[in-house]
């Protein structure tokens, strides 16, 4: 079996040989455009499998399309087309620019914030008193 993983990656090969991974992989600089709103950077990966290199009569092409934004340090689309997989499209859509809105990280109206202490723990109980256990502690 053969898999490719992002442009940047390394192919890696299950159960195949190491002939699998010497097709012809191409890059394609594709310029930018306008996604969602936002600016974005194309680049285009085209990988060939040459004919007889994993039992395949035919060369197997997979290309991958990916569009990446610096403003918001991300990739905003993906298109992966692969003859095992089909073709897969991730996109982000509707992008909101600004602070999220304070409500979010408040907690519900009815818990009650301890912040009593010098360990900066804090304790959330709900209305009726009742205190409920703390997270794990984080982990290394």
């Amino acid at each position: 079996m053969f898999m490719k993983k992002h442009a940047d990656e390394q192919i890696v090969t299950t159960g195949g040989t190491k002939a699998a991974n010497e097709g012809k992989e191409t890059m394609e600089d594709l310029g930018t455009q306008s996604i969602e709103g936002v600016t974005a950077h194309g680049t285009r990966s085209t990988h060939v499998i040459p004919a007889g290199q994993i039992g395949n009569e035919k060369p197997i092409t997979v290309t991958t399309e990916s569009w990446y934004s610096d403003e918001l340090g991300m990739e905003v689309l993906r298109v992966h087309k692969d003859p095992w997989a089909g073709e897969v499209t991730t996109k982000v859509t509707d992008v909101r620019r600004g602070e999220p809105d304070a409500s979010l990280f408040t907690p519900p109206a009815d818990y009650k914030v301890d912040k009593s202490g010098s360990r900066h723990v804090i304790r959330i109980e709900t209305k009726d008193g009742e205190q409920l256990p703390p997270p794990p502690p984080p982990q290394d």
